[in-house]
């Protein structure tokens, strides 16, 4: 198909005087028989039988049937396709999708280029010929992606509590395909500091994962939120901040006892959604705190009170966890009563405006929820992370934050 046919001239043995010759069937379009001459080009495929008939001078006849077969092309067909790495880096793919040939010749496919492909994308050609002439080609992309660590935070749990000085034990493991080498590192956020510490690696070996630690000592107060990240030797990079299959935000407290105390009292304007049971709820709500740390304790003491009236909500605090003073942010964490009734867990946030880097204005922010998992009670900044500082300006009142 589309390749000029070699005129051809038929000619016919005996008879007498001039011969003519006529032709009865059909040929491909673009073909034409005309003084004894097939010529054209075809722009039509397949089998086309025709039958010439010579006539002499004296009207005797003589027949003669052909066939002029005219070669398709065959379709060639390509897929893009996404593969993932071996241990080697590499992958092989086969952009084929079926390609045919549709006069059921025998094809020889080809890629180029062949392959092995590295991580990366590739445009590949495919090359199909049906070994009478007829070649076709298309075109596809090979998407190759490093093969994927997958990471676990193991310890500390999450809401671990550890002193400013004391070393903290690092502990992570990951699958990954057997044969990538790898490297790790444990990121430690806090607000504006961010902590990078590498892992040793203890490589993977037949069913047993992959193995990270390391130590930290901090040196300063803060809730710090956990990232393990492993990298393998393709490239591919597996992060987790969460811990083991709980699922749990992976935060690590680190305390001062050294490093002051925190007590408030006012109200707020308590937004709608804060309140669980009845989200379109709004009104004052009214707070007194005080959380500090005796004199070599590693628990800190004193009493959380949080009344929202509207909702006949009287939070009471039973006992503290932690307590973390830095800078004008103080956060504590324990559990309580409401309405002097159940089991609670909650967790205070709140600005001291007055001091270096609080802005001018004391913000705070509560959240308690069932101790039995049953759900959210309270959030003045709902959806926000623990670690996000406090939105909700006082509307009357003030907090302190005492340094020592």
């Amino acid at each position: 198909v589309g390749t000029a046919y070699p005129p051809t001239i038929f000619t016919a043995a005996g008879g007498s005087g001039n011969v003519t010759f006529t032709l009865v069937g059909t040929l491909p379009t673009g073909m034409s028989f005309s003084s004894a001459t097939l010529s054209g080009t075809p722009t039509q495929g397949g089998s086309f039988p025709f039958t010439l008939t010579a006539t002499d001078a004296n009207s005797c006849t003589g027949n003669q049937t052909y066939t002029l077969i005219v070669n398709r092309p065959p379709d060639a067909l390509c897929q893009d396709i996404t593969v993932t790495a071996d241990a080697t880096c590499t992958a092989t793919a086969d952009i084929n999708n079926g390609s045919n040939d549709p006069d059921g010749d025998v094809l020889t496919i080809t890629q180029s280029p062949a392959g092995t492909y590295a991580v990366g994308t590739h445009t590949v050609t495919l090359r199909v010929d049906d070994g009478r002439g007829g070649v076709s080609t298309c075109t596809a992309t090979v998407t190759v992606n490093a093969p994927q660590p997958v990471p676990t935070i193991i310890a500390p749990v999450s809401g671990a509590i550890s002193s400013v000085g004391a070393p903290v034990n690092l502990e992570g493991t990951f699958t990954d395909m057997l044969g990538t080498t790898h490297t790790a590192t444990w990121q430690f956020v806090n607000g504006t500091t961010t902590i990078t510490l590498p892992g040793s690696v203890t490589e993977p070996a037949g069913a047993n994962p992959g193995a990270v630690t390391a130590t930290q000592t901090f040196t300063a107060a803060g809730v710090y939120q956990m990232t393990l990240t492993v990298v393998n030797n393709c490239g591919g990079t597996g992060s987790v901040n969460t811990t083991g299959t709980d699922q749990f935000s992976a935060l690590i407290v680190i305390y001062d006892p050294n490093a002051g105390f925190v007590t408030g009292g006012g109200w707020i304007n308590s937004p709608a959604g804060a309140y669980a049971a009845d989200p379109m709820l709004t009104g004052k709500a009214n707070f007194g705190f005080v959380s500090k740390y005796q004199n070599g304790a590693g628990v800190p003491t004193g009493n959380t009170e949080f009344q929202f009236k509207a909702g006949n909500l009287n939070f009471k605090s039973s006992s503290y966890e932690w307590l973390v003073v830095a800078g004008a942010r103080a956060q504590y964490k324990g559990n309580g009563t409401i309405n002097n009734s159940g089991n609670y867990r909650f967790m205070l946030t709140v600005i001291d405006g007055q001091q270096p880097g609080g802005g001018g204005a004391d913000k705070f922010r509560i959240r308690i929820w069932d101790e039995d998992g049953s759900g959210l009670v309270y959030d003045n900044q709902l959806n926000a992370p623990d670690s996000s500082d406090p939105t909700t300006l006082l509307g009357g009142g003030q907090i302190t934050i005492h340094k020592k």
